[in-house]
């Protein structure tokens, strides 16, 4: 939620106004010592056994591992979990990709043991938008 004297009033296409003169953004973040990070978006978290994963946060960790060239995350579908945790690589070394145990020991040394990637998908590149973003509906589609 964000609000101030600069903020639109509200949307011409809805006769009601933004509730109390907030407006909710779907950004998710962590305000520590009066600094804000976004994280990522709310219909990027991840709900795995019950257990709250941002994606961005689990790709952010994963991109600075040494064999990944570019990585992408994703919740998928599962009975068990409800959704897992899935890891898109680009490998730097394509005919050397990192393995998926490598990965969550990587995770597990820097993130809670339940945002570790639990399915790796390796692909030669993601899909993008038009915009040069990572088009996660598309990777979520399979």
């Amino acid at each position: 939620l964000i609000a101030g004297p600069v903020l639109f009033s509200g949307y011409r296409v809805t006769e009601a106004p933004l509730a109390g003169g907030w407006f909710t953004t779907s950004d998710l973040g962590e305000l520590t010592g009066g600094r804000l990070r976004v994280l990522g978006r709310a219909d990027d978290v991840i709900n795995t056994g019950g257990e709250k994963v941002v994606a961005a946060v689990v790709a952010g960790v994963l991109a600075a591992h040494p064999e990944i060239a570019d990585v992408a995350v994703v919740g998928r579908p599962d009975q068990e979990w409800g959704e897992i945790v899935e890891a898109v690589v680009v490998a730097r070394e394509p005919e050397r990709p990192p393995s998926l145990e490598q990965l969550r020991a990587y995770c597990r040394d820097r993130l809670p043991a339940h945002a570790a990637p639990r399915a790796l998908r390796l692909m030669d590149r993601l899909p993008l938008l038009p915009n040069g973003k990572t088009d996660a509906a598309a990777l979520k589609r399979g």
